[in-house]
């Protein structure tokens, strides 16, 4: 287990679209590269309305975002960095070159979406990606780097999953808190995803399975000797039949080339 990897970030190859630096306050570049637009792009869908602000210095506690499936996305006290994850369905350990206060500047966000638009993860998360490059001017590009982790694959017994119901939006979370792993409407892609930070390393989906699942599973985090509760690799092995096997894996980096530290006027 590698220091990178070891603590769970609570906030997530194509050029994306900036312009130069506000007088708002510095921004990062990549240097010797021309901060244009690539006409080639496709255009990303939009909010209809969004405003986003410095958290106040009174208002500061813990990050708190709204639930997938509504016509609004709110979130308050969250960071560039949390927001940049959640756009790019990633850890936010796979983010590389931020600034400093990437991870240290908080904001308020409120957005809403076109009519008849509901904002599952899926439709939310283009619409974040050009939020934050109008906005905050962010630049970034997409490397893949073979590093350390698991793989999580089918164990030789069989796996043991419940189908889900579908009665909750797709990757659902209940309590991915320390010692549980437990959601509805699940893909294997993104139980790999919430084993992560867990792990402390890279996790990528090897399961070959399709389907959405319903997870519930217990564990002792700490795997103290007088545990009732088994490791988390067991846990995994008894309750949904799956393992996860230690491999170099293929990472999608992603490189922050350019953000500006305050965004754009609302």
């Amino acid at each position: 287990m590698t220091d990178k990897y070891r603590y769970a970030a609570q906030r997530v190859s194509q050029v994306l679209i900036v312009t130069v630096v506000t007088a708002t306050g510095p921004a990062i570049g990549c240097q010797g590269q021309d901060l244009v637009a690539n006409p080639s792009a496709p255009q990303l869908p939009s909010f209809e309305a969004a405003t986003i602000k410095l958290t106040p210095p009174d208002n500061l506690r813990d990050a708190q975002w709204s639930k997938p499936g509504g016509g609004e996305f709110r979130a308050t006290n969250v960071t560039l960095e949390f927001l940049t994850a959640m756009a790019y369905n990633v850890d936010a350990r796979q983010l590389n070159n931020a600034p400093s206060w990437f991870g240290s500047k908080h904001f308020d966000l409120n957005a809403k979406a076109e009519a008849g638009v509901v904002l599952t993860r899926e439709a939310l998360r283009p619409r974040l990606q050009d939020l934050l490059e109008q906005r905050f001017h962010l630049k970034l590009h997409h490397e893949t780097r073979e590093e350390r982790g698991l793989v999580l694959v089918v164990g030789k017994h069989g796996p043991k999953l419940t189908g889900s119901k579908g009665d909750q939006a797709p990757n659902f979370r209940i309590d991915v808190g320390p010692g549980k792993l437990k959601g509805n409407n699940w893909s294997m892609e993104f139980c790999a995803l919430m084993l992560v930070p867990k792990v402390g390393m890279p996790v990528v989906d090897r399961t070959g399975l399709t389907g959405r699942y319903d997870i519930d599973v217990e564990y002792d985090p700490d795997m103290s000797p007088e545990a009732l509760l088994p490791s988390l690799s067991t846990a995994i092995q008894e309750r949904l039949g799956l393992s996860l096997v230690p491999q170099k894996v293929p990472v999608d980096i992603i490189v922050i080339d350019h953000a500006d530290p305050l965004p754009t006027g609302n």
